[in-house]
């Protein structure tokens, strides 16, 4: 009978871990000239789905960048973002960006910490267009 108990317990605890291995945060995040603007500041440590739409009139890219680093203070190379010494690139919408009017989802593994999201296309970074993230 012991042995009957334990099976339905065992089930049970394993159907709990694949909810907390699967669970996925949604951002919202809406691109201009020139301003990131997100649905929250901050989400829990684990996959993070940006959805992010371009409201503006020009390409837009959305980097994701973990850094010690605050917000406006990225080192700059010329009119972009010299990545390899402002941290670690994690992912996001690089390239020739997302155009205007478009939207995208992008899932990325967050562990906790700072980052900063933001738009590498030249000069935009310095004209504002990036957003701190925290990851809980």
């Amino acid at each position: 009978m012991k042995k009957l108990m334990l099976v339905p317990a065992l089930a049970l605890a394993a159907v709990g871990v694949a909810q907390a291995v699967t669970e996925t945060s949604s951002v919202k995040a809406t691109e201009v000239e020139f301003h990131i603007k997100l649905s929250a500041p901050s989400t829990k440590a684990g996959t993070v789905a940006f959805t992010v739409k371009n409201a503006g009139h020009l390409a837009h890219q959305f980097l994701v960048l973990k850094t010690k680093l605050a917000a406006g203070n990225l080192p700059v190379k010329g009119t972009t973002v010299n990545v390899a010494k402002a941290g670690k690139l994690i992912g996001g919408i690089s390239g020739a960006g997302l155009r205007a009017g478009a939207s995208k989802t992008v899932a990325l593994s967050l562990p906790p910490g700072h980052y900063v999201l933001f738009c590498n296309l030249p000069a935009h970074y310095r004209s504002g267009q990036y957003a701190a993230f925290t990851v809980k």
